[in-house]
């Protein structure tokens, strides 16, 4: 990836990040497959998704615990996208700070337009993206109201725009 290779040219060792991000995310994954399988005492299965407890549009109705025979080969065949937040000390070790059950796949952020939170974006141009530029102004037209004009969807409870983030642009178009 771009991060992996901007790590490279300033002299680390990627293998070493890249393996200690493995140990790490495996080990939170696979304590989150020992909890949901119930296979850690102090949490019960039902605990995470209670009987009787409905998902949401795709899944109305349902009303059984995770594991039912009932699901068949469905169990076998759905999985959920899950964000692993990483942070690395001096010395490369990992830590794993949080699990996002739903990670962000935007390439914009929400920036609020009046309020204790307002925060107007500065416009960037040309000078301040370098070779992100072009991206970023493509990127500026798939964003609602083109990342120009206020914007009042649910994405806030104020007035706000949407711009497309730097980072996540320069992370995910590289990838």
């Amino acid at each position: 990836s771009a991060v992996l290779r901007h790590l490279a040219s300033s002299g680390h060792d990627v293998d070493a990040l890249f393996g200690e991000m493995v140990r790490v995310v495996g080990a939170g994954a696979k304590a989150l497959a020992q909890a949901v399988l119930g296979h850690v005492d102090v949490i019960e299965p039902r605990d995470l998704w209670p009987l009787g407890a409905k998902r949401g549009q795709k899944l109305q109705g349902c009303s059984t615990p995770f594991g039912d025979p009932s699901w068949g080969q469905w169990q076998q065949d759905c999985f959920h996208l899950l964000g692993f937040d990483v942070m690395f000390d001096q010395q490369g070790t990992a830590t794993l700070l949080e699990v996002n059950c739903n990670p962000s796949m935007a390439l914009d952020s929400i920036h609020p337009l009046d309020g204790m939170d307002a925060d107007v974006p500065i416009p960037l141009g040309p000078k301040q993206l370098g070779p992100m530029s072009g991206v970023y102004g493509a990127a500026m037209g798939l964003c609602k109201g083109r990342g120009m004009r206020p914007c009042r969807c649910l994405s806030h409870h104020r007035p706000h725009v949407h711009r497309p983030c730097v980072v996540d642009l320069a992370i995910k178009q590289a990838s």
